[in-house]
């Protein structure tokens, strides 16, 4: 699903990181609301402390600015991967804890 985000759309290094739009597809999954009237709250939460964390990491999310030339993305795609997840440990914990309460 998200093989043509690579590059940043179709290699073109001028849009979106692939490994942003990847990330935030998996929140919208994760936490996508699954009515109209549902709260997106949880999922705009998540996809915002994404963002940001990536930017802190790399200084952007256009993949022009994050990528280095003539090397492949696995790297960001690992950081990002591990930023992701974080962020679903973190929001877990937080459900446990909540529900222990």
């Amino acid at each position: 699903m998200s093989n043509a985000f690579c590059g940043g759309v179709a290699s073109s290094k001028e849009e979106l990181c692939g490994a942003v739009s990847a990330g935030i597809m998996i929140i919208g999954d994760r936490y996508g609301r699954v009515t109209a009237e549902a709260s997106d709250a949880a999922s705009l939460a998540a996809a915002a402390a994404f963002r940001n964390r990536f930017i802190e990491r790399f200084g952007a999310t256009k993949c022009d600015d994050v990528r280095i030339p003539d090397k492949k993305c696995t790297w960001v795609v690992e950081d990002a991967s591990r930023i992701l997840i974080d962020i679903m440990e973190e929001d877990w914990n937080e459900r446990v804890a909540s529900s222990a309460a």
